[in-house]
């Protein structure tokens, strides 16, 4: 869905296992269809940045998926640990062989090509071969995660040069982890900075490109509508459904954000989507349902940036690649 250009940087946000890092680097370095152990050149560009919080065991265990990868081969890999809400903005010199940056030259990109959000998410997708996570399931997991999510995908969009695009993905079926996120993402950042990408059309292309028009994924349109649930409280085993946020504040829903539940015509207005929720154009995520493609359940969500969004402090580190 991504699939960065040879040559482009990119950062993977919460990166540990790796296994989407190891892809993305193939693409940025120049290898993707083909056995690095045979590329001749040592230096092909791009450059993949790998983050995760976990220093403890997720950082390590990506550290260990590249320790079999020969050096010219991890050249393009840069791994790091912190918070994916609070990762500062890159400056590249346009031309890698630059050594100087000139913003009044036009010679700096701020941000990066490509950003993949594989946030961390309650999971419910992976059901089918995780049966501990039916047992476990609660409602509760996708309201506590849901803030988190929608700062890291702020500051992804945030980290992203103009005219580059993100990938908003979990494996929750979860819409207040889902598209109740890139709503809010989209309303924060407003119409003339950012846009959703129809992700149907671009995995249809894509599908078409490498697997030589074969059998391609069912894909379900994100939600426009939605309601919120939550485990009742006081030991209750039940799950009560709440229309709005003034609804699930009287009933004492915790925890309780309004961007949770759909944005209010006011606020897409405001942000210049037009009227009501059709401007944001919530179809154009994808939903990867089981029963459907006999696989694990997913969420995607692609976005392109059109200008830097406005109000936003940027954290800018210098890098001549």
């Amino acid at each position: 869905l991504l699939a960065p250009k040879p040559g482009e940087r990119v950062l993977d946000m919460c990166a540990a296992p790796g296994s989407k890092t190891t892809q993305l680097l193939e693409y940025a370095r120049g290898w993707s269809g083909l056995d690095p152990s045979t590329v001749d050149e040592p230096d092909r560009g791009g450059l993949v940045v790998a983050n995760d919080l976990d220093r403890v065991l997720r950082a390590p265990a990506l550290i260990q998926k590249f320790s079999c990868f020969a050096q010219h081969e991890l050249a393009g890999l840069v791994i790091t640990t912190g918070r994916g809400e609070q990762l500062p903005k890159p400056v590249f010199a346009s031309n890698p062989a630059q050594q100087r940056l000139h913003a009044e030259d036009g010679l700096m990109i701020r941000g990066y090509d490509c950003v993949l959000a594989d946030v961390p998410c309650s999971g419910d997708g992976t059901i089918r071969k995780a049966n501990d996570v039916l047992r476990r399931w609660s409602p509760q997991a996708g309201l506590e995660l849901h803030s988190i999510q929608l700062a890291i995908l702020r500051r992804g969009l945030d980290n992203l040069r103009v005219g580059g695009r993100l990938c908003y993905s979990t494996c929750s079926f979860n819409p207040v982890e889902d598209e109740a996120v890139v709503a809010a993402a989209l309303c924060a950042a407003g119409g003339g900075s950012v846009q959703l990408l129809n992700a149907h059309d671009v995995l249809a292309s894509s599908a078409a490109k490498h697997e030589g028009g074969g059998k391609q994924l069912i894909l379900r349109p994100g939600l426009t509508r939605w309601e919120i649930a939550n485990q009742q409280a006081f030991g209750g085993t039940g799950i009560r459904w709440h229309s709005n946020a003034r609804v699930a504040a009287q009933a004492g829903m915790l925890p309780l954000e309004v961007t949770m539940w759909p944005p209010s015509s006011a606020a897409i207005e405001s942000a210049g989507f037009g009227n009501d929720a059709a401007g944001l154009h919530l179809e154009r995520c994808a939903r990867v349902l089981p029963h459907d493609n006999d696989t694990g359940g997913f969420f995607l969500a692609l976005f392109e940036k059109n200008a830097e969004i406005p109000g936003t402090t940027e954290r800018l580190t210098t890098a001549c690649t």
